[in-house]
């Protein structure tokens, strides 16, 4: 092979640029698979000296009857993430992850080519002088999964306690997953709202009512009206039906015989709350 075929197979391997693969090449002594392992390597290296946060990427969703995942993926700049080949990663992941019989160590899972999850982000982020992250992973599988995804910017994966497919209930349950986009609830109910989110909204509340001057008597008063007000807007059964706002999910569920059993929602680059 003539240095210049050598060159253009290692870049169709790897996705890097040329002066990478020319470097690669000399330190590996014209060995490709020695290449490719250099700028894997070269990859990881390149991670460690980027200083932009990935503040943008794609979510992806996948389910099947029993099983459904959402993944977020990050780039530095939508430029990359609208690239097929970085649309293509995200899609491979989330299939390979809905498809797998674990839930866990997702950066070491294999893909079509036999690359590591993660060594599929080194690679890229050497292609793109980029940090490509997989930045999340959450896995469901209780009741009948479903998902939506809005433009592959925000979505969400839930279960329920039927199976509506091919039924004229199915709409209901998709309505269910733009509420869900579209409202960004924090937990299903009261009973599972994230305890540190509700400490801090209290202890601001309070902080609020006693700046302003009111007397001791109303402050309990105030505060709890201001958590329950509070509480109805951010839980997902107590929030008005984004369709229908003279109803609340609660209602609509009800009239159907629906219940959520669980759901995740992401939004490429939001801040990651504890949620416990």
């Amino acid at each position: 092979m003539t240095a210049v075929s050598i060159i253009k197979e290692l870049r169709s391997i790897t996705g890097a640029g040329i002066m990478d693969c020319k470097k690669a090449l000399k330190e590996a002594n014209g060995d490709i698979k020695k290449s490719v392992q250099i700028i894997r390597n070269l990859g990881k290296v390149n991670i460690k000296r980027q200083r932009n946060k990935s503040l943008e990427g794609l979510v992806s969703v996948k389910f099947s009857s029993s099983k459904a995942v959402i993944v977020e993926i990050n780039s530095e700049s939508d430029f990359v993430s609208r690239n097929q080949v970085f649309v293509d990663f995200v899609e491979e992941v989330s299939d390979t992850i809905l498809k797998s019989q674990k839930n866990s160590d997702f950066l070491s899972f294999k893909l079509g080519n036999d690359d590591t999850v993660i060594e599929r982000c080194n690679l890229l982020s050497s292609k793109f002088g980029e940090k490509i992250n997989v930045r999340r992973v959450k896995t469901l599988s209780a009741g009948r999964m479903h998902g939506y995804n809005y433009r592959g910017k925000i979505g969400t994966i839930f279960g329920t306690n039927k199976d509506f497919i091919n039924d004229p209930l199915d709409s209901i349950v998709r309505l269910i997953g733009s509420h869900i986009v579209a409202s960004n609830p924090l937990s299903i109910s009261e009973k599972d709202f994230p305890t540190n989110t509700l400490e801090e909204q209290k202890k601001l509340y309070l902080e609020q009512s006693l700046k302003i001057g009111k007397d001791q008597s109303m402050v309990k008063r105030i505060v709890e009206g201001r958590i329950q007000k509070f509480l109805n807007e951010n839980t997902l059964l107590n929030q008005k039906f984004f369709s229908d706002q003279t109803k609340n999910v609660s209602q609509i569920l009800k009239n159907y015989g629906v219940s959520i059993t669980e759901f995740s929602r992401f939004s490429v680059g939001e801040p990651i709350l504890d949620m416990e």
